[in-house]
């Protein structure tokens, strides 16, 4: 995708990684390779993009390879910040609510994502794949951690296979449809 920008010329959507449509219309996507997430109107012009969380003291820093975005029903941002192994929540101005870094798992062991790519948020849950640890990583709507789910056992998986959670999507009976990669 070529968009015009202001005074920045011609920009490009580089090494585009996941999409995401907010409840106004306007479509986000996880530009990888510009370390951003980039969004346009519903009309697919260019508006802006998110770079780094709006914060006064920017002690955040930049989002790094973001992988995953998603927008809830009351158009908070929620991002897949791979590159720093964190999700970020914004509001729909984009100022920062909260990150989900570190967690202590139901083992009671301090834990951490390694390669937090797909999400998915409902009215309850944060889904999260955390790709390099081969599991998905459920939090409620503030962060706070719920529990992990590994590998399923299915005759789907051949005993060769190497799961790697990518995307995911939860239904309305709270069924996870995981594609790994």
């Amino acid at each position: 995708i070529d968009m015009e920008y202001s005074n920045w010329g011609k920009m490009g959507i580089i090494e585009p990684s996941d999409i995401a449509v907010a409840p106004n219309g306007d479509v986000y996507i996880a530009d990888t390779g510009n370390n951003r997430i980039a969004v346009l109107d519903s009309d697919f012009q260019f508006k802006g993009q998110i770079a780094t969380p709006l914060l006064p003291d920017q002690s955040l820093g930049r989002i790094s390879q973001p992988k995953g975005v998603f927008i809830d029903e009351n158009g908070l941002v929620y991002i897949a910040d791979t590159g720093n192994n964190r999700i970020v929540c914004l509001d729909r101005y984009y100022k920062f609510k909260f990150e989900i870094k570190n967690f202590v798992n139901e083992q009671g062991v301090p834990d951490g994502f390694s390669g937090v790519s797909g999400l998915f948020v409902n009215d309850k849950y944060i889904y999260a794949c955390d790709t390099n640890n081969a599991r998905v990583v459920i939090f409620d709507t503030k962060g706070n951690f719920i529990k992990t789910v590994n590998q399923p056992e299915s005759r789907l998986f051949n005993s060769d296979t190497i799961y790697r959670p990518i995307a995911i999507a939860v239904d309305t009976y709270g069924r996870l449809f995981i594609v790994s990669a």
